[in-house]
Parts: structure tokens; C-alpha cells; sequence
């Protein structure tokens, strides 16, 4: 009776290790089906020069999100989503080098650190162009601005952790079976 519980025990663990295959990992989807609203809303968005100059930041049109969600899927990849949009102005006064860019660090919640994140910016013919990301932290993404308009964070298509379990399962299945053949062989002796 011993080695038939012993031996289904063991059949049991090799089953279910084999057909362990992925666990899922935690959504960061909010459920929100139309996130228009929250993608333009800039009150969550701030934006400095390296030197600290605040830069303003302000709401665009419908179909700037539009074009931006376009240009997106063609520059980024085809299941980019963008995160945050709207429009930059650096005080009066305050210079841009054209010719290497201004660093302009541009707080949003969402970026994680080190998540692929790419910047548009809309050029004056309408548009769009991918600008240098030099840094990416927690919450803030830092890019080389050569002229201000309309800007588009964007996030690449994420790779989910979903197969991270599999080599898991491998080991399982070869420690149940190394199992059953040691339990096979020291009985089969008995």
C-alpha cells in the first residue's frame, strides 16, 4: 500500500509540474475602456530644464491625440501606447539649443524605471519625430528638446513576465522524476 500512495504522490507532482506552463503577471491596465481623457489631462504633468526653468505645460486638441496615437503605432511599435500628451513652452526669454538639444526632465506617473519610453515631438509641418530619451526613472523621463510643440510619451509594447515560471517547471519535472526513479528503484530491491 506504501509504494502505490508513494508512486501516485509522485505521478501526481510530475502531472502537475509538467502542465505548469506560465503564471500571469500583475495587470497594470486600470480598465479604463476610453483613457482620452486621462491621457490628455496635464495636471498630473510637470516639466524643468536642467537648470530648473519650470517649463509650462499645457493641454492639446483631440486630433493632436490623434495623430499622436498614429505616429506611434509607425515610430514606436504597433502596440505602443501612448501614455501622456500635450504641449511644451519654456518661459520668454529662455533659449533652446537647437543644434544638441535642451535637457528638459518631463514628470509623469506611469514611467517606470527603466521602461522602454520613447518621446515624439511634433514638428511645425505637422509631423512627428522621435527625440533622444537620455534617462528614464520612476516616474520622470528626461529628453533632448530641440524646438517645443505638441509632445507624446509613449510606452513600448511591454514584455509580460508571463514566461518566467516555465524553467520552473522543468526543474519540478526533473526532481519528481529523479524521484520516481530512485522510489522505483529502491523498492524494486525490497
Amino acid at each position: 500500500m506504501k509504494k502505490k500512495l508513494i508512486a501516485l504522490l509522485t505521478v501526481t507532482v510530475l502531472v502537475l509540474g509538467c502542465s505548469m506552463t506560465a503564471l500571469a503577471a500583475e495587470s497594470t491596465d486600470t480598465g479604463d475602456v476610453d483613457g482620452d481623457a486621462k491621457v490628455t489631462d496635464v495636471t498630473d504633468v510637470t516639466a524643468k530644464t536642467k537648470d530648473g526653468i519650470a517649463v509650462t505645460v499645457a493641454e492639446v486638441k483631440e486630433e493632436v491625440l490623434t495623430s499622436a496615437k498614429e505616429a506611434a503605432k509607425t515610430l514606436v511599435d504597433s502596440k505602443a501606447t501612448v501614455l501622456k500628451i500635450f504641449d511644451l513652452k519654456v518661459p520668454e526669454g529662455t533659449t533652446l539649443d537647437t543644434k544638441n538639444g535642451t535637457p528638459i526632465t518631463i514628470e509623469v506617473a506611469g514611467i517606470e524605471a527603466g521602461q522602454k519610453v520613447t518621446v515624439l515631438h511634433q514638428k511645425s509641418d505637422g509631423t512627428w519625430e522621435a527625440v533622444k530619451v537620455t534617462k528614464v526613472e520612476a516616474g520622470k523621463v528626461t529628453a533632448l528638446f530641440k524646438s517645443l510643440s505638441p509632445v507624446a510619451i509613449v510606452t513600448g509594447a511591454k514584455a509580460n513576465k508571463t514566461g518566467e515560471v516555465f524553467s520552473y517547471a522543468g526543474i519540478i519535472c526533473l526532481l519528481a522524476l529523479a524521484g520516481a526513479a530512485y522510489c522505483t528503484k529502491k523498492y524494486a530491491l525490497e
